[in-house]
């Protein structure tokens, strides 16, 4: 089996169909093993949204803040199970969880996923 360290469908789909943010949405390499691309300006993993290019290395979005996702790109994404979500501020003012205690993270997790809209 795959280690996943990204989002999950049920992830993908809640924000997406659930809460309508799919033009919102970017993903996010959560892979800490993931190698940056020599090519690339990103200093770090997790934060900046971000994707393999085609030699398997990770790069940042160009244009990220302007990108309106489609859902052929949501589903794509959905399929990797490197890909966090990355929610741009756009509908959502702010989702942030950097919790280093997987029993928070899940509670919180939990909450977000149970609700007809975020918190």
């Amino acid at each position: 089996m795959t280690q996943r360290y990204g989002a999950e469908q049920a992830e993908w789909d809640h924000l997406s169909l659930g809460l309508g943010l799919t033009a919102d949405l970017l993903p996010v390499v959560s892979n800490p093993n993931a190698l940056i691309s020599p090519d690339s300006k990103m200093q770090g993993l997790g934060k900046t949204p971000s994707r393999y290019n085609r030699n398997h290395k990770v790069a940042g979005i160009a244009g990220w803040t302007q990108h309106v996702s489609t859902p052929e790109e949501i589903a794509a994404w959905s399929k990797d199970p490197d890909l966090g979500i990355c929610v741009q501020t756009r509908t959502v003012r702010a989702v942030d969880i950097d919790v280093d205690n997987a029993d928070v993270v899940q509670d919180i997790l939990n909450h977000i996923l149970q609700g007809d809209a975020l918190p």
